[in-house]
């Protein structure tokens, strides 16, 4: 095989390898698999699931304490993984961006949330793994109220708040800053 196609062929398999990535995380989360979940990620002591202005859990135990609890409020879960755009940076690492609709039983509501997370990968011991997944959030809301208006965060038994999606990415505001006729 040339060196071309040999490159091109190791391109494709990375990517599908981080398909299969995302689809793991969302098939472990909604059967509860933890270990699974917790599996995906590297174990360096770097955070690796980051909220806005959370330094998050570490791989390992960390991180698995932090889904434990997590995962537990809600007693059911579906996440849909849509879009996922896919970027390889060089042999070793990758970046990308997945949609996904996640839809979570809470006491006597349904919830449904639309969100993408910003994901960063690294190949480890042959294997592509999680560095770091950081959630942004169109929005959160049970069945019953649509997410409308600048509130779209409806968390039961909490005030709503503001989404971090879809303003959390620059083209956004540079959009609608920009006229309309270009």
């Amino acid at each position: 095989m040339d060196d071309a196609l040999s490159v091109r062929l190791s391109r494709l398999e990375a990517i599908e390898a981080i398909r299969q990535l995302a689809s793991r995380y969302a098939l472990g989360l909604d059967t509860r698999n933890i270990d699974m979940v917790v599996d995906l990620f590297v174990d360096d002591g770097r955070p690796v699931f980051l909220r806005d202005g959370d330094t998050g859990p570490a791989g390992g135990d960390a991180l698995r304490a932090y889904y434990n609890q997590s995962q537990r409020r809600y007693s059911n879960s579906q996440h849909v993984v849509c879009n996922h755009v896919i970027d390889i940076d060089d042999e070793h690492h990758a970046h990308g961006v997945v949609y996904c609709l996640v839809h979570q039983e809470l006491d006597d509501l349904w919830t449904i949330t639309a969100m993408q997370y910003w994901d960063d990968y690294e190949l480890i011991d042959g294997r592509w793994v999680f560095a770091r997944r950081k959630p942004q959030t169109w929005y959160y809301t049970d069945w019953t109220t649509p997410p409308t208006g600048p509130l779209k965060l409806r968390f039961p038994g909490q005030e709503p708040q503001p989404a971090s999606l879809p303003g959390a990415w620059p083209s956004w505001d540079e959009f609608w800053a920009a006229s309309p006729t270009g």
